[in-house]
C-alpha cells in the first residue's frame, strides 16, 4: 500500500495548476523595478522571434509557452536553441557593421 500512496502523491506534484499564473508569479519573483519593467518587452521580442500565438496579448502568449513547455520539453529546448543561435548571428553581423562604420 506504501507504493501506492508514493505513486499517487508524485502524481499530484507533478500535475500543473491551471490557476497558476507563469507570467505573474515570474514578475512577482523579480526584485528589481528595473527588470520587472523591461521583462514584458523583452518576453515579447523573444515570442514574436519564434513566431508564438502572435494574436494574443502578452500574458496568454505566456501562460501557452507555459502549457506548452509541460507537454513538449523538446519542444520547448529546441525553440530556445534555435532562438539563441539566430541571436547570436545577428549580434555577429551588428558587431560587424559596427566595426566596419566606425573603421
Amino acid at each position: 500500500m506504501y507504493i501506492m500512496e508514493v505513486i499517487e502523491k508524485i502524481k499530484e506534484e507533478n500535475e500543473v495548476d491551471d490557476s497558476m499564473n507563469p507570467y505573474d508569479n515570474f514578475l512577482d519573483a523579480l526584485k528589481s523595478p528595473e527588470v520587472r519593467r523591461q521583462y514584458p518587452k523583452l518576453l515579447k521580442i523573444f515570442l514574436d522571434a519564434i513566431k508564438f500565438v502572435l494574436d494574443k496579448i502578452i500574458e496568454e502568449r505566456a501562460y501557452l509557452l507555459f502549457q506548452q513547455s509541460i507537454s513538449k520539453k523538446k519542444w520547448l529546448f529546441n525553440i530556445i536553441a534555435y532562438y539563441f543561435s539566430n541571436l547570436n548571428e545577428f549580434v555577429t553581423i551588428i558587431i560587424y557593421i559596427r566595426n566596419a562604420v566606425i573603421l
